[in-house]
């Protein structure tokens, strides 16, 4: 059985959160029957996907008219279900109020009533749901709790064993300076919140806690809990957490939490750990009228330091914590569609592909279909363990000259590194160097890697077997080329890799022409084989592509890559009959993969797919 498990993934980890307990809570549900879950990115829009799967689940989200896209995307794969007539249900969905005169809201209500949807759990406004969207008697309503109620099962692995009774330490989760402002409270200014935080830190000294800032990994809430903790003046602030994972083995360490954000509230509560939250938003109240904890929320009118750090000591030793009543609900839903729904359908007659000769793992590999761009050892080996025999490895100079393998330098890798941005109103940044890009780690648990330790993880990782290495260094500046070639071929060598095996990626002709030239044709001599992938304009593309046919035909480059839009039916045409090797690499849409290889791809990559997700996904493809 094939289900698609649709989820919401933000840098807000709570939505991931909900989401990875929903999961657990399906993993259950089908246990003892032979099943794969597919992960979903609800915003990737992929909707290709879902005409192979035997059912689909969400795993929270939304019914809201405004913000985040979800009267988007709801109805887009609820419609493609129906397409197939493939089961589909919601759990634990959030309801906000239906605005008969809004299109949004109408699509919305559409799509919960069409015949493929079995059934819908709600964890907050179950009533606005059965009176105001749900008109199909069929669809089966049940109330439940968040699944987060489920943390101490789903993250039992991470959660930390420290004896609370003598922890003193107090978790200030901050969120972004406008986000009561946003939620029609503009009272609660950014100015009001430095004063909140600073006299709440104050207080909990007073009283004989020290305190820590962290956030639910939102951009905007780092880096407003930044400029708190230099309001405060001293102190601590937790490292960005960098996925769900990281977040609840955070909040694990406190004693007792104040947080702005719903779910950082309730992995307390899931984990047994006194919280006291804000009420900025309806779906707060819900929640803490559903725990009987209304008590420990306050409202922006009861928003200081005194009554938060009050109300917060005066539970401290009363922690509340989820029972069956709340937790068992929530898989009671979740398990009587899947027995009732979830059937495998017959596979279809499909044109076989062998994806592990045509996909190559875009930055060694996206672990876990969500971790990608790591250009990391663990990613390679996670990608040959998933089918992967070609790999695209980018690769950058630090600020020293050495070689090391990083996708660019930007805001974004900073960021996944959880290194301060050096300037944070620029996409790109300045390179790093050696020492400190040797001491970081992606996503605060993959490892960076030198161009050296790479090449030699990969040669003795594909001893014995047929692979292609694509190294892609960018756009490098003029005298960096001639260092980048040359300590590429030296570690090549010196690692004993097949020459034939390699392919080096470049975006201009002056650097091909660099590279051919380099130490007298060295590269063609010794086995290298060149890429080009050329600029074109979307205007000019039928054009420009038969000019960069012509020059690699001329130059003897025998690997070109376009972009997906531009890889045309004629397009590959001209390629394959010229005997080029096509590469088609970033494909957003992971079912796009199917379409490039079919068109006559040589090589296609997209961000998180594996071969062994698309064989699986696929069924006889």
């Amino acid at each position: 059985m094939k289900v698609l498990m649709v989820y919401t993934a933000n840098m807000n980890l709570g939505d991931s959160i909900l989401a990875e307990n929903d999961y657990w809570l399906l993993e259950k549900s089908l246990e003892g029957r032979k099943h794969t879950i597919f992960r979903y990115n609800i915003s990737m829009r992929d909707i290709g996907q879902i005409k192979y799967v035997d059912a689909v689940v969400f795993g929270g989200g939304i019914l809201k008219s405004t913000n985040e896209k979800f009267w988007l995307y709801i109805p887009e794969i609820v419609n493609e279900a129906q397409k197939y007539d493939i089961p589909v249900f919601f759990s634990a969905i959030g309801c906000e109020a239906f605005h008969p005169e809004d299109e949004n809201s109408v699509s919305l209500k559409n799509a919960v009533n069409q015949p493929c949807v079995k059934g819908i759990s709600c964890r907050d406004d179950i009533e606005t749901l059965k009176n105001d969207y749900i008109e199909n008697p069929d669809v089966r309503l049940t109330t439940v709790y968040d699944p987060a109620v489920w943390c101490r099962e789903t993250y039992k692995d991470c959660i930390s064993s420290k004896d609370r009774k003598t922890n003193r330490t107090i978790g200030l989760g901050v969120v972004r300076s406008n986000l009561f402002e946003d939620y029609g409270n503009p009272q609660i200014t950014k100015q009001f919140q430095l004063d909140f935080w600073k006299k709440t830190a104050e207080l909990l000294e007073e009283k004989g806690y020290s305190w820590t800032i962290f956030t639910n990994g939102d951009t905007y809430d780092e880096r407003f809990a930044r400029e708190v903790l230099a309001y405060i003046g001293h102190g601590k602030k937790e490292r960005t957490p960098m996925d769900d994972r990281d977040l609840v083995s955070m909040i694990s360490e406190f004693k007792g939490v104040i947080a702005g954000r719903m779910h950082s509230n309730i992995v307390a509560y899931a984990l047994g750990i006194t919280s006291v939250g804000f009420i900025w938003n309806r779906k707060l109240t819900f929640w803490g009228k559903k725990t009987g904890t209304l008590e420990r929320y306050l409202t922006v009118d009861e928003m200081t330091a005194e009554n938060a750090v009050d109300r917060l000591l005066k539970y401290i030793d009363d922690p509340k914590e989820p029972d069956d009543s709340q937790k068992m609900p929530v898989y009671e839903a979740m398990k009587e569609f899947a027995d009732t729904y979830i059937k495998e359908r017959p596979d279809k007659p499909v044109r076989t592909l062998d994806y592990s000769r045509h996909m190559a793992a875009l930055n060694m590999g996206g672990m876990d279909l969500r971790y990608t761009r790591t250009n990391s050892v663990e990613a390679l080996k996670w990608s040959i363990a998933h089918g992967f025999e070609n790999f695209t490895l980018a690769v950058r100079l630090t600020s020293d000259q050495k070689l090391v393998c990083v996708d660019r330098w930007h805001r974004e890798t900073y960021h996944m590194m959880n290194i301060p941005i050096p300037d944070e109103e620029k996409e790109y940044q300045p390179a790093m160097s050696f020492d400190q890009f040797s001491k970081a780690m992606y996503y605060n648990r993959f490892h960076t890697a030198s161009f050296e330790q790479m090449i030699a993880a990969y040669s003795r990782e594909t001893a014995g077997k047929k692979t292609k290495l694509f190294i892609i260094p960018g756009k490098p500046k003029q005298e960096e080329l001639p260092v980048i070639l040359k300590q590429i071929i030296t570690i090549l060598k010196r690692n004993k890799v097949k020459l034939s095996e390699v392919v080096l990626c470049f975006e201009t002709r002056a650097d091909i022409e660099a590279a051919i030239s380099a130490k007298k044709g060295l590269l063609f001599q010794a086995g290298y084989e060149l890429l080009y992938f050329p600029k074109i304009e979307d205007s000019k593309a039928e054009q420009q592509i038969k000019d960069a046919v012509k020059y690699c035909r001329a130059n003897k480059v025998r690997y070109l890559r376009v972009r997906e839009r531009h890889y045309t039916e004629s397009a590959a045409s001209l390629i394959a009959s010229q005997e080029l090797k096509a590469c088609v690499f970033h494909i957003e849409k992971d079912s796009h993969v199917i379409r490039m290889i079919r068109r006559g791809a040589d090589y296609a990559a997209c961000r998180r797919g594996t071969p062994d997700y698309f064989k699986k996904l696929t069924g006889k493809e």
